[in-house]
């Protein structure tokens, strides 16, 4: 039986700048809950260059990577076929 997923961490990002978004996905990387109890969904909301080319996130084990083509925050906050554990939404 697998453990339920706590929480999920959704990044939403339209051409992100490589040095801040590196920031975020290495503090990710190195904050303290188990990975094994929050999931990371990379929502790439129609960059320009596809995120999951250019960004690793294979380090996570419930990570996944969910292209938007329809450019807009709205939609890119409700990814299609993502179920959420508990999700909290910043923006910045």
């Amino acid at each position: 039986m697998s453990e339920r997923l706590e929480v999920t961490v959704v990044i939403c990002a339209h051409n992100p700048r490589p040095d801040k978004f590196s920031r975020v996905i290495e503090a990710l990387r190195h904050q303290t809950l188990p990975p094994i109890k929050w999931e990371l969904l990379l929502v790439d909301n129609a960059s320009d260059s596809s995120l999951s080319r250019i960004w690793n996130i294979a380090w996570h084990p419930n990570a996944r990577h969910i292209r938007e083509d329809q450019l807009g925050i709205a939609v890119a906050h409700a990814p299609k076929g993502a179920a959420l554990a508990e999700a909290l939404i910043a923006t910045g």
